[in-house]
């Protein structure tokens, strides 16, 4: 009954926020990256690649890459978690150590984090070397995590909340990997969200 009480507490304090989100729009091959109700930020893709992920917990998820000469190589992982399913830890912080388990990096160190309302935006160096960046996106039940390599696309979402803003690792070496897992497909391995139990029996 307290993880149920939780987790309608969490959705309310998100509301306010839930027109602040992403989507992809399959028939235009886009990411629409939403600032405000009225406000839209949108990114041609040029060829994405997308597999839908299934789990009990998580409906309409799904992984995207695509890779164009604009933007390099990019990854994304949405996952629509049922409004009675909970992650089990930090949401982004198993995002990230996914990521640098399945790359076999020795080190992934944050060197820039800047938050925005539901977005947030992160540059992390690989083994003390080269530079890597993520986007997380969050809104009731709804999860996005965009992995840019080239780091162009981080910048340009950034901008949309913070104009004056200019990369100071955009000229950095750039770390190139080939992350390809998904949180949804594991999930009935490793458990990073489940279903919540309601018991609504009497005491």
């Amino acid at each position: 009954m307290l993880r149920v009480f939780f987790l309608v507490l969490v959705a309310i304090f998100f509301s306010s926020c839930s027109a602040l989100t992403y989507t992809y729009q399959p028939h235009e091959k886009s990411l629409v990256f939403k600032k405000t109700k009225e406000s839209f930020y949108t990114v041609q893709l040029l060829n994405p690649k997308v597999i839908n992920t299934y789990d009990s917990c998580a409906l309409g998820s799904y992984i995207l890459q695509d890779k164009s000469p604009l933007y390099g190589n990019i990854f994304i992982e949405h996952i629509s978690l049922m409004s009675n399913c909970l992650f089990n830890s930090d949401t982004f912080g198993l995002f990230i150590y996914e990521f640098k388990e399945q790359l076999k990096l020795k080190s992934l160190k944050p060197i820039e984090t800047i938050k925005h309302n539901n977005y947030e935006f992160y540059a992390y160096k690989t083994n003390d070397e080269k530079i890597v960046n993520f986007i997380f996106i969050y809104s009731p039940f709804e999860y996005t995590f965009l992995v840019d390599y080239n780091g162009k696309l981080y910048e340009e979402v950034v901008k949309q909340f913070d104009a004056l803003y200019e990369s100071p690792y955009l000229d950095s070496e750039r770390f190139q990997g080939n992350y390809n897992y998904s949180l949804v497909k594991m999930n009935v391995f490793k458990a990073y969200f489940t279903r919540m139990s309601e018991d609504y029996s009497s005491r």
